[in-house]
């Protein structure tokens, strides 16, 4: 397996990921957006460039796809799709297993753990202040 493995466009399933309202609960962040926030299902395309890669999300209508673009343990500091700031690093834990350290968006820091299956799906465990949520995605 090869961390090439997370290239290309995935989809995050509909139903709701498991644990969400506690996460957002935890995180203490959108609650005057939280049934907004609870509806979006992101697809990710993830490319690289050398040794940047290059992550576009987006959802369902969106004009325009918000794009990252970072190198392993290296901090990069945006902007979500709500508008809210953030800073991150991305980790490469094995070929198939990243983690994404995200500071400065909640009073507490979030982990996002993105794992690719030999059945070609995704699945991304998002955690903060000991309650994580998890996410399902298709690739497509």
């Amino acid at each position: 397996m090869s961390i090439d493995l997370f290239r290309g466009k995935w989809k995050q399933g509909e139903e709701m990921p498991e644990n969400f309202e506690a996460f957002m609960d935890a995180t203490g962040v959108y609650k005057d957006k939280r049934d907004q926030v609870s509806k979006i299902r992101f697809i990710t395309d993830f490319d690289n460039d050398g040794d940047k890669w290059v992550c576009k999300i987006s959802v369902e209508g969106m004009p325009e796809p918000k794009v990252y673009i970072y190198k392993f343990n290296e901090a990069y500091s945006s902007t979500d799709l709500m508008g809210t700031t953030f800073t991150c690093v991305v980790t490469k834990l094995t070929d198939n297993k990243i983690q994404e350290t995200i500071t400065e968006w909640s009073d507490s820091e979030v982990i996002a753990t993105r794992e690719v299956h030999d059945d070609g799906t995704m699945t991304v465990v998002t955690s903060c202040k000991g309650v994580s949520f998890s996410s399902k995605f298709a690739k497509v």
